[in-house]
């Protein structure tokens, strides 16, 4: 979705280009903490018993 410039939800044009860096700086924070935090789905799924 990042790289396209359609199907973004509620956005078109200069508003996908103003959006675009926001959700990239997001994603790349969720990598960085799903790498400091290789094992927290599996030990939320033991914990919760599922």
């Amino acid at each position: 979705m990042i790289a396209k410039d359609e199907g973004w939800p509620e956005a078109k044009g200069n508003e996908i280009t103003r959006r675009r860096p926001y959700l990239e700086a997001a994603l790349a924070l969720c990598r960085v903490h799903m790498a400091d935090h290789p094992s927290v789905i599996s030990d939320l799924a033991e914990r919760w018993g599922k």
